[in-house]
């Protein structure tokens, strides 16, 4: 698991080492660009306007690259939500807005499962 953050201008920390204030804007940019990508995932990808055509918009792509970057966040932000209990903040609630889920308890997904243990090892 990664425990170092790289900020815009390059410059690497420790997350432990981070000030309480930066940790919270790195946990809330995350946060926030999960909303927003998910969101995005919502809309019609089949819709397809004027304008996505005159700037060769592919919704179909978009929502691919969504969906690869949520699930990156998801990866990459168990190491501050970690650090950020240590220091006793919650971002219980903004977690589950981030991530669609709203309701507590067990998740039920509508998809069936069939993932192999082999496929826990890959990638």
């Amino acid at each position: 698991m990664e425990t170092i953050h790289i900020d815009k201008l390059g410059n690497q920390y420790k997350i432990a080492e981070m000030t309480d204030e930066h940790l919270k804007n790195a946990i809330n940019a995350m946060l926030n660009n999960a909303k927003v990508l998910g969101e995005f995932l919502k809309q019609d990808v089949e819709k397809v306007s004027i304008m996505d055509i005159v700037h060769g918009v592919n919704r179909k792509q978009l929502r691919s690259n969504a969906e690869k970057k949520i699930k990156a966040i998801y990866g990459k932000i168990s190491p501050y939500i970690m650090e950020a209990v240590f220091r006793g903040m919650d971002f219980g609630q903004e977690l589950r807005i981030a991530f669609d889920r709203t309701e507590v308890g067990p998740v039920k997904s509508l998809l069936p499962m069939t993932l192999s243990i082999e496929d826990l090892f890959e990638g």
